[in-house]
């Protein structure tokens, strides 16, 4: 569809594709095919309307006729058409007219005027080739085919199948077993001839056969053969449960009516084998083919495949139940009679009884389908679903009806149209100047001058509805239950069918403003044009999901996400693109809505409103249904959004009862204050700004935080504040909670431990925030003491980054490294620096570790230069370091410059020793002392362990045992 929009405007001269507002379907026929063939070389068009039949049964009368006329037109454009050519084919399953009189008599006649325009033609497949592809839809194993024809029974059941006139008039006896006994197995012969029957009767022939064959669908013979435990063969019992609920449907009741029969006889039967009988005698009677296919005990069997025995004990069951009843001269059994009393004498005795007079307008409004008509171009050119409820009332009923507050708004419907039933032959004027005493824009009226047989059929309805109610009658006539439930379906539909027939044939629309002529403008045009009069200043929000009265489930909880963001005063740049529900409610109701002027009026109501509840109890009733009301129109599904971002930006603390009680503001409670008006008030204490600001100044400063707070989200604002600046201080470093000495001169520190001391309890949050930080902090003025909890957080925040400063600043002076320099590539300079003595002579195991780190950092394998450093020197991070830790650090750097230094400085002596090893650049020395005249004690305990350990491994090549220790030693060296 969307690509066909995009292609539309150049094939129409840029015209916008809307099938609800384009109304001359021939001229867009005609010009798209024009220049089909003028630009794009085609000969014409080929319309193909598939499934025209089922069209036809499931349209209603109203449009009907206007849906008729406009093919009509189609057809005689098609049949005018010679260059340019334009051909329609309408698929149906059957002629139109052989619906009899299943089709209201408005249908077939308006399909009259199209029916000669059209030229018939059948498409008939022969009953050979629908066993043929029943043959090829059921694919068999080998062994599975052989099954049938090993099957003595079944051969028996085949061959007395043979009998019947529909084989013996197809097939020769060959093309039979093959075709029908090999090819429709497991199903029985007949029950296949009975499948074709009846789906022919009721269903699209070779369609629903397929499906039945080979879908995976509930009692679909796939289904059966993968799931029956047993060899049973699959016989009409199957064909009745797959097609069971087309038969519910089936509107020829010489088929629907063996359905109830069969339904009735199956509810009251316990024995499976009589279930299986009963469906098989409503299939066979329902094809009706008595004198090829009686229902007797010869062709049950041929049927279901039951034995002889299965089959008379299940017919005796049914017989002693009275379910069925055999007909000796017929030879056959039918089903006993299902309706012990004659229903329609019954009716008739009851509506004389108790239903002569009726309300016949309050039944038509209960039963009536279509309770709303929409204003389609307004809802379009408005993005959003406004309708208006059709009421039925008497012209007596209209003109005593005074005010409007007495019809029913369970569905809060923008307004009313009014069928008055004109029974009292009231003047039209007389109508239009009663509009005007109601004074309400929103309702219009449409006269009906008659509804023929509505009054009998809703007599008829409410007689059937009370006999199905009465549970006494139902418990003596327990059959008749289901012919009353297809009766009152009947009824039903025939009211809905005259309903709609008023519908379509109102002349003349009655508003307030004056009348209007249906003729000239069709009634859904003219109802839009009063939704566009009466709600002006609807604002325009473009997501329905959300803009409606009733939310989903789903929206209503994202929508509650942007009630909380909005209370918290989150940023929602992450709604500014995705798909998800917040982000579409929050573009469609915020984001696109920033310049909508109507929006702007409905916020200022708001305002007004709050202002109103500025130190009383002002109901949310007032504000609802004026927002609601015209000119507003404004739906409950997004009225919390703008009252939450109002309220949020108050200068005082907001209260909101619940009658009596007042309850902490939440998302849930601003939502249930909109569906429930009358029962919630704002009340709106005098606080000052000082102190509203001093709120959002800290909820700006930790607002960052309040991800690790939303189990709060029931709690009040004030113990979410506490919860930021608690989430805050907790994911600081430890550095930055311990640290007591300060990191630049006059740097409060008293001041700053009792604050991180009073985060670190559980103090109550109104205590904590508006009494021990000013407290902390010396300060008495709220927005002054918002300015010193900057500054903290700013000086804590900053602590870690300042001793990383700090901790160069060591290197560097510890090192000798200029002190503007880089740190990393002033110590590649030291490194290389180092004389090659002192470089590669082994250091005391602090020294050579932290040689090893910088040597790592000019080489540059380490990211994070000095933590790298801290955590090698002190074995501890930055972050984890207290005020001694940076001396520990300065200490080991220097100790490490000083053993550099002695080994530059040490003369070779008897105990210094050197060894080449080999390194990527080639042969390197390295440089030891070592005397083997003054080992310690832990040095001759380890030589013995070593010596010992070279015996022990006598299995290894002295190479390799001399390699390993070489490896030990480069290991050792650095």
């Amino acid at each position: 569809m969307s690509k066909f929009k995009n292609v539309y405007p150049a094939l129409t001269s840029g015209s916008e594709f809307n099938p609800d507002v384009e109304e001359d379907v021939l001229s867009v026929y005609q010009s798209v095919n024009k220049r089909l063939c003028k630009n794009h070389g085609y000969d014409g068009i080929y319309v193909v309307f598939d499934e025209f039949s089922k069209y036809i049964e499931g349209h209603t009368t109203e449009g009907f006729s206007a849906d008729m006329k406009t093919l009509q037109d189609l057809c005689e454009l098609c049949n005018s058409s010679k260059e340019e050519q334009l051909h329609l084919t309408c698929v149906a399953h059957k002629a139109i007219r052989s619906y009899g009189d299943v089709l209201s008599k408005e249908v077939k006649n308006a399909f009259l005027g199209v029916e000669g325009r059209l030229n018939e033609k059948k498409f008939i497949v022969s009953s050979q080739n629908n066993y043929e592809l029943i043959a090829d839809a059921i694919q068999k194993t080998l062994e599975f085919a052989g099954w049938s024809r090993d099957d003595e029974t079944y051969q028996e059941m085949l061959d007395r199948s043979y009998q019947i006139k529909e084989f013996r008039s197809l097939f020769d006896k060959d093309d039979y077993d093959s075709i029908v006994g090999n090819g429709a197995f497991p199903l029985t012969p007949l029950s296949a001839c009975l499948l074709l029957q009846l789906s022919e009767k009721i269903a699209q022939n070779e369609r629903t056969l397929f499906t039945f064959l080979t879908s995976k669908d509930l009692y679909s013979l796939a289904a059966y053969v993968e799931q029956c435990p047993d060899t049973a063969f699959a016989g009409a019992p199957l064909i009745y449960d797959y097609f069971s609920q087309l038969l519910a449907d089936e509107k020829d009741f010489a088929v629907h009516g063996e359905w109830i029969n069969a339904e009735h006889a199956i509810d009251k039967a316990e024995d499976a084998d009589a279930k299986s009988i009963l469906k098989t005698m409503a299939v066979i009677r329902m094809v009706n083919l008595s004198d090829d296919i009686p229902v007797n005990e010869e062709y049950l069997y041929l049927a279901t495949g039951l034995g002889k025995e299965k089959i008379e004990n299940a017919i005796e069951i049914l017989t002693k139940q009275n379910l069925i009843a055999f007909n000796k001269e017929a030879k056959t059994y039918s089903f006993h009679g299902s309706v012990s009393v004659n229903l329609q004498e019954l009716i008739s005795d009851d509506i004389k009884k108790q239903f002569t007079k009726i309300n016949v307008p309050d039944v038509l409004n209960r039963v009536n389908k279509n309770k709303y008509v929409l204003p389609k171009k307004y809802n379009q050119d408005h993005c959003m679903t406004r309708y208006f409820q059709v009421h039925i009332i008497n012209s007596d009923s209209f003109m005593a009806l005074s005010s409007m507050d007495y019809l029913p708004k369970e569905k809060h419907p923008d307004g009313y149209l009014f069928l008055v039933l004109n029974q009292n032959k009231e003047k039209p004027e007389n109508i239009r100047k009663h509009l005007e005493e109601l004074n309400d824009r929103s309702v219009m009226a449409a006269i009906v001058e008659q509804m023929p047989h509505v009054k009998s059929k809703t007599q008829n309805l409410l007689a059937v509805q009370r006999l199905l109610n009465d549970k006494t009658f139902s418990k003596e006539n327990e059959a008749a239950g289901i012919e009353l439930e297809n009766w009152k379906k009947t009824l039903l539909n025939d009211l809905n069918r005259a309903i709609e027939d008023a519908m379509e044939h109102i002349s003349t629309l009655y508003t307030r403003d004056g009348s209007e002529k249906i003729k000239e403008k069709p009634l859904n045009r003219v109802i839009s044009d009063v939704a566009e009069a009466v709600y002006n200043k609807t604002p325009l929000i473009n997501n329905e999901s959300i803009n409606r009265h009733n939310v989903t489930a789903q929206y209503s909880k994202a929508r509650n996400v942007i009630l909380d963001d909005i209370f918290h005063s989150r940023m929602f740049e992450q709604y500014n693109s995705g798909t998800s529900a917040e982000a579409t409610i929050y573009r469609a109701c915020i984001g696109s809505t920033k310049n909508d002027s109507n929006l702007a009026a409905a916020r200022n109501e708001i305002i007004a409103f709050i202002h109103k509840s500025k130190g009383q109890k002002v109901a949310f009733a007032t504000l609802v249904d004026k927002l609601t009301g015209a000119p507003y129109g404004m739906r409950r599904g997004v009225l919390p959004i703008y009252i939450a971002e109002q309220l949020m930006q108050l200068e005082d603390m907001p209260v909101i009862y619940h009658d009596k009680t007042e309850i902490a503001l939440s998302p849930k409670l601003i939502v249930d204050a909109v569906a429930a008006p009358d029962n919630h008030y704002l009340y709106v204490e005098a606080e000052t700004v000082e102190k509203l600001e001093y709120i959002e100044g800290l909820e700006k400063l930790f607002s960052d935080y309040g991800e690790y707070c939303n189990e709060i989200e029931n709690m009040n604002r004030l113990a979410r504040l506490k919860c930021f600046i608690q989430a805050w201080y907790r994911s600081l470093p430890q550095t930055a909670t311990t640290f007591q000495v300060g990191d630049y001169p006059r740097q409060d520190m008293r001041k700053l431990k009792r604050f991180r001391k009073a985060l670190t309890g559980e103090p109550n949050p109104r205590e904590l925030i508006f009494e021990q930080i000013p407290d902390i902090f010396e300060e008495c003025i709220l927005s002054k003491t918002l300015k010193k909890v900057e500054d903290a957080k700013k000086d804590i925040d900053a602590h870690t980054r300042r001793l990383k400063k700090q901790a160069e600043g060591v290197v560097k002076r510890s090192l000798s490294l200029p002190h503007s320099d880089d740190l990393q590539q002033s110590l590649k300079v030291w490194y290389e620096n180092i004389p090659p003595k002192a470089k590669n002579s082994l250091l005391p195991a602090a020294s050579q570790s932290l040689l090893n780190c910088i040597r790592d950092v000019v080489d540059g394998k380490s990211i994070d230069l000095i933590e790298k450093l801290a955590k090698t020197a002190t074995n501890f991070f930055i972050e984890d370091w207290n005020d001694k830790t940076k001396d520990e650090f300065e200490s080991v750097l220097k100790t490490l410059v000083s053993d550099l230094k002695k080994k530059e400085d040490t003369v070779n002596t008897q105990q210094s020793k050197k060894i080449m090893l080999p390194a990527e650049e080639g042969n390197k020395e390295y440089f030891y002392d070592f005397d083997p005249n003054e080992l310690s004690p832990s040095g001759v305990f380890f030589q013995s362990a070593l010596d010992d350990m070279v015996d022990e491994y006598e299995a290894l090549d002295n190479s390799e045992k001399i390699g390993i220790l070489m490896n030990l030693v480069k290991k050792l060296m650095g």
